[in-house]
């Protein structure tokens, strides 16, 4: 046993500095062989591509960023220039061909705003207010964005998708119904619609009721008439029959 492990030893001790240098030789290419970036896992990236400001707007390449979006600076032939943040006032200043400058000192050429467009006579309105078209009647009045070009000319930015919006024909329009407190329809601009006022109440300086001011058992109180829009009176289908009476 002895000679057995005597004879295991020298060959150890012959074959071990062979091993040194083979790993000695090994070591410096594997250090020195550095991957391509083509080569990197998914979601590593190399250590100069990391460190780098590309791809973020800082102070320095503000200027460039605001001109990749758009943004123009002020022309040296200008001037003068106007500055304001009034909308309005805006497109006035574009309308008559003045110099129109932001407030981080870029020239703003051309504006954005909303005006109402009827889908049967293409007549517009700036009144956003407007239920009904002001030059046929009809209810088919839209929300579509408008903007000023550099000749003053109003340009419309119609969104033709969304005009195959079959809202509000889901339900057949509900019978007339009389009444005080009536619920109606408007189909019209100058349809006479039912007051809906609340009931009245004689003012009692001496009471000490908690629901002297509150009117909460009138029928006007009862039908909601205080609460009550339009949107909410369309939510339901009006067509449909509804329990009257007490119950028993």
């Amino acid at each position: 046993m002895e000679s057995l492990l005597d004879e295991i030893r020298l060959n150890t001790e012959q074959n071990r500095p062979v091993d040194d240098s083979a790993s000695i030789a090994v070591e410096p290419s594997v250090g020195n062989d550095r991957p391509s970036p083509n080569n990197l896992p998914e979601g590593f990236c190399e250590a100069s591509d990391s460190e780098d400001d590309e791809g973020w707007i800082t102070e320095d390449n503000l200027s460039k960023a605001l001109k990749k979006m758009g943004a123009v600076e002020v022309e040296e032939g200008v001037t003068v220039g106007c500055l304001t943040t009034d909308f309005a006032l805006q497109n006035v200043l574009l309308s008559m061909h003045l110099g129109l400058v932001s407030l981080n000192g870029y020239r703003i050429k051309k504006l954005k705003s909303f005006v109402l467009r009827c889908r049967a006579c293409f007549k517009t309105t700036p009144i956003m207010t407007k239920e009904f078209c002001p030059a046929c009647g009809n209810k088919m009045l839209h929300k579509c964005a408008v903007s000023v070009n550099e000749d003053g000319e109003q340009v419309l930015h119609i969104n033709w998708q969304r005009l195959a919006n079959k809202r509000g024909l889901k339900h057949s329009l509900p019978a007339p119904k009389g009444g005080k407190h009536a619920i109606t329809e408007k189909l019209f601009e100058d349809q006479r619609m039912p007051q809906n006022r609340m009931a009245k109440l004689r003012a009692d300086p001496f009471a000490d009721s908690p629901f002297e001011l509150h009117d909460v058992t009138s029928r006007s109180a009862m039908l909601g008439i205080r609460t009550m829009n339009n949107r909410q009176k369309q939510r339901r289908n009006p067509n449909e029959a509804r329990a009257g009476g007490r119950r028993k």
